[in-house]
């Protein structure tokens, strides 16, 4: 237990001599509080002076070793008030500061008797309560109302410093506008923009779930006929798959169905002919084409002059080959040379007709051209002239064709009479052969002594033999036609 410092009140027995004689307590004066530790050589009832404070403290135990000091009186004393803004204000010279509230939103009440100011809100200037939608009123807990958003459509920020909350929209959770298939965005209009049906639709509106039901009130498909069955919508959905061939895209309201096959149908049919050698350049966009290819036809032989009683023939000349293929446009390229062979010519007198030439396209396909025919030597009794026997051939292509020979010329003489059938061109493909100019009768009755050949007329064809009789001076065979390329173009 603590000591008591008896000299406090005088008890000790040696009192009167001077042991614990009755004094004043002890009075420590420092510039610091007196702490736990101020214990040693102190005893209880010391009275202890913090003299840079003034603050007054009394040693009321020593339990343990342990100081206890109590803080009975202190130095300071109110000097100012500093309020959110405007700095400091101090006491007036009575000492007292006012603290008045704005009498709108805040009132403050002082009691002089028990030393008490009540700050309370007044009037409505004041937050006391906050209701939403629904859930009633919601008021402060610790002077404070948490305002929260969902975080999904609706986000709050506090901002201390300014007393302000922000409430701002996220994401796509609110809407801000409509847009129908036409027309553009619509805003609300106070609040609120109108979703109204029109023909088969009715759209229904329920305040209390905040919910609009679009139905429809007329006939709408509820299946879709198809070339092989019937599609129904499952779930309000119908698949719209595309075949071979075929693909489908969806955006919106939209499907687009697409071709995505290779676009292998002709749109356009083109020829052309080639009369003369030079290049064939396929046409823009060709796919495919049809070659076809003819030789020149053979002229026919001469019928020599004849003296009077004698006859003479020739032999005509033979058909042009043909040759047909079909090309793609990559067989084909950027161009191929195109060679239109001759028609043969007609010899006149003794001399035999000449060959028709060859055509060709590239080296592709190609058709030679027919012989010529033979001329003939007038004789007193029968003659026989060749005709061209070796007709043009078709090579390189799908269909390969020969011309027709050139017939031989034939002539006879009987008695004072006499017949001439000189030969008759062969034909192409495409026919249009020489023909032959025919003569007979009496010799004493001739009005015309020779004749020439018939030249061909159409592409490949021989020329027609010609014929002379009793003095005639001899005619010329007709010429072969020439040859051709026709390209028929699918685009």
């Amino acid at each position: 237990m603590a000591r008591i410092n008896q000299r406090l009140n005088g008890l000790n027995p040696l009192a009167y001599v001077g042991v614990d004689a009755p004094q004043p307590t002890d009075f420590i004066t420092l510039a610091r509080d007196p702490t736990v530790n101020d214990s040693l050589n102190f005893y209880l009832g010391t009275w202890w002076l913090n003299i840079s404070t003034n603050d007054l403290f009394y040693l009321a135990s020593l339990a343990g070793g342990v100081a206890t000091w109590i803080l009975v009186g202190s130095g300071a004393s109110l000097l100012s008030l500093t309020g959110n803004t405007g700095g400091p204000v101090f006491a007036d010279g009575a000492r007292n500061i006012n603290v008045i509230g704005d009498a709108v939103t805040i009132n403050i009440a002082g009691n002089p008797g028990t030393n008490t100011l009540t700050v309370s809100a007044s009037g409505t200037g004041v937050v006391s309560s906050l209701t939403g939608n629904s859930g009633g009123a919601v008021f402060p807990t610790a002077g404070n109302i948490n305002v929260i958003g969902d975080g999904i459509t609706v986000d709050i920020v506090g901002n201390p410093g300014t007393s302000t909350l922000t409430v701002s929209t996220v994401g796509t959770g609110v809407v801000n506008s409509l847009t129908g298939n036409s027309g553009g965005a619509v805003f609300p209009t106070a609040g609120n923009i109108n979703v109204l049906g029109t023909g088969v639709i009715t759209v229904v509106g329920n305040p209390g779930t905040s919910t609009l039901t679009i139905t429809p009130s007329g006939s709408i498909a509820s299946s879709f006929p198809t070339d092989a069955g019937t599609a129904i919508p499952a779930v309000g959905v119908l698949n719209v798959f595309g075949g071979t061939g075929i693909s489908t895209t969806g955006a919106g309201n939209t499907i687009t169905i697409t071709n995505t096959a290779p676009n292998n149908a002709f749109q356009t049919i083109a020829i052309q002919v080639f009369t003369v050698s030079g290049t064939y350049t396929p046409t823009a966009g060709m796919k495919y084409c049809i070659i076809e290819v003819i030789g020149g036809g053979g002229g026919a032989g001469g019928a020599k002059p004849t003296a009077a009683g004698e006859v003479s023939a020739s032999g005509a000349g033979a058909g042009g080959g043909y040759s047909r293929g079909v090309y793609s446009a990559a067989t084909i390229g950027a161009s191929k040379a195109v060679v239109i062979g001759a028609g043969g010519v007609g010899g006149t007198g003794i001399v035999d007709g000449t060959n028709g030439g060859a055509s060709s396209v590239g080296a592709l396909l190609s058709a030679t051209g027919g012989n010529a025919g033979f001329h003939c030597n007038n004789l007193s009794t029968t003659v026989v002239a060749i005709g061209g026997n070796n007709p043009g051939i078709g090579s390189g292509g799908s269909v390969n064709c020969t011309g027709s020979v050139g017939t031989n010329g034939f002539a006879v003489v009987i008695g004072t009479s006499f017949v001439c059938n000189p030969g008759k061109g062969g034909s192409s493909v495409y026919g249009g052969a020489g023909g032959a100019a025919s003569a007979g009768g009496p010799f004493a009755g001739l009005a015309d002594f020779e004749e020439d050949g018939i030249n061909a007329k159409a592409y490949g064809g021989g020329g027609g033999g010609a014929w002379s009789a009793d003095g005639g001076v001899g005619a010329t065979g007709g010429d072969g036609s020439p040859g051709v390329v026709i390209v028929t173009e699918f685009i």
